[in-house]
């Protein structure tokens, strides 16, 4: 292949010789088996190129004979790249270098290599156009409440500078965005040592990425009856002082009233978050406890007045009685008073008795819901009936006796009003829930217990 290459290596080497001593070494920026190296230009800095330089010797009476592995260098004012190869490629054996130059004028590039004659490569270097320039674009940034721009402005693949001033649009505006996003970023070049102005040169896009953040739903307790309010959640991970006023579209799913039974409850963090400069990345669920209505134990004081002629089987005559409970006692005759009947009234009211045997009764009170002043006398007409209302309860209902019209409001504990109405005379039976309540009959105020 040598001899086939022959000509062309004595072409290339036209010089002043007409009588060669002895062996030569050169060193050639030659374009052979390699379009597009070595151009005649112009260029534009930072624009790559491709040089090729071949070594061969030259020996009196001989082919010329091209020479791999020789270690050649290039130097130049501005020059970078690639400046170092070792000739010895498959074809030729050439070496090849990437180089481009960092600023602009009429350039030399001198290849060197040890024991062979230096070669020289001139080109015409005009300044960049920023239009047609890559550039680095900054990557990583994340939401922080501040704005944050790109930075300074570096051509991509050789960090050349020398714009001149540059202004930097983001959308259009010259306000570094703060909001996560992306946008799409262009400048406006005055000109500088190294390019040329441009107005509205594409730069590529930016990205700030949103901040991940934890939520959880926060718990708590109520007592049944009770309307607690929703106690929100919190957030980790906000930033510049935000609070989660900002997370719209989140919620907690708290959904407790005051009729909620009594139990333990997964509290959940919901919904969709619209603001997109924070991203969840994980839900944290809390609990809340509804719990029971306290029991509270009433008691109250009944007094047992006994008549002359009278003898009951109680020791005594006041009792601590637990609200809906029942109280009872016999009744007997001394001597003296056989065949005569005695009265018993309750609060007022006449009490029907059992008989239990001869000048023997049974007074039975079923459920006692107040103070109770029980009396046992003997009393000429057996009847004593005052018009006053009476209250007491039993099997789940509400019973209110009353000789005249009264006005009823029945009140949970809460203070919510469940009954309002104008009640006649006679018996009224008000069912309700089992539960403590407050009862008004016109000016008086009491509590009572429902149970079934």
């Amino acid at each position: 292949m040598k001899k086939i290459y022959k000509i062309l290596v004595c072409l290339l080497l036209s010089m002043a010789m007409t009588t060669v001593y002895a062996q030569d070494n050169y060193l050639q920026f030659n374009n052979t088996s390699n379009t597009g190296s070595n151009p005649t230009g112009p260029i534009v800095v930072g624009q790559k190129i491709t040089l090729q330089v071949i070594a061969f010797l030259l020996i009196p009476g001989q082919d010329a004979m091209w020479v791999n592995d020789v270690p050649i260098a290039l130097t130049g004012e501005g020059l970078a790249g690639e400046l170092a190869q070792t000739s010895g490629e498959v074809v030729f054996e050439k070496a090849i270098m990437e180089v481009y130059f960092t600023t602009p004028g009429n350039k030399t590039v001198t290849a060197t290599a040890n024991g062979y004659r230096s070669a020289t490569y001139t080109v015409t270097v005009n300044k960049g156009d920023p239009a047609t320039a890559d550039y680095t674009i900054p990557t990583g940034h994340i939401y922080n409440g501040s704005p944050q721009g790109i930075g300074s402005i570096t051509q991509t693949a050789n960090g050349i500078t020398g714009f001149g001033t540059v202004t930097v649009y983001y959308d259009g505006s010259t306000t570094a965005p703060t909001n996560a996003g992306t946008y799409t970023v262009t400048a406006d070049f005055a000109g500088g040592d190294n390019f040329n102005a441009a107005t509205g040169a594409p730069l590529g896009t930016y990205t700030i990425d949103p901040k991940d953040i934890t939520v959880t739903a926060l718990g708590g307790s109520s007592t049944f009856g009770e309307s607690p309010t929703n106690p929100g959640f919190t957030a980790d991970g906000l930033v510049n002082s935000e609070t989660v006023s900002v997370l719209a579209g989140l919620s907690n799913d708290f959904n407790i009233t005051s009729t909620t039974p009594g139990g333990t409850y997964t509290l959940n963090v919901t919904g969709t978050l619209t603001n997109t400069n924070y991203n969840i990345t994980q839900r944290n669920t809390d609990t809340w406890k509804v719990n029971q209505v306290p029991v509270v134990i009433h008691y109250h004081t009944l007094t047992l007045s006994i008549g002359e002629g009278i003898i009951t089987d109680k020791t005594k005559n006041t009792f601590e009685i637990e609200s809906g409970n029942p109280f009872s006692f016999v009744i007997t005759l001394k001597e003296g008073y056989e065949g005569q009947t005695p009265t018993v009234t309750v609060n007022g009211r006449t009490k029907g008795l059992i008989l239990v045997g001869t000048d023997k009764w049974r007074c039975i009170l079923s459920e006692i819901y107040e103070d109770t002043h029980v009396s046992v006398s003997f009393n000429p007409t057996g009847i004593d009936t005052p018009d006053g209302p009476r209250l007491y309860s039993r099997d789940g209902q509400l019973f209110i006796e009353s000789g005249i019209p009264v006005n009823l409001t029945v009140y949970a504990i809460t203070g919510q009003t469940l009954v309002n109405r104008r009640l006649t005379e006679g018996l009224t039976a008000i069912p309700l829930p089992n539960g403590m309540y407050i009862v008004k009959l016109d000016k008086e105020v009491q509590k009572i217990s429902i149970r079934e």
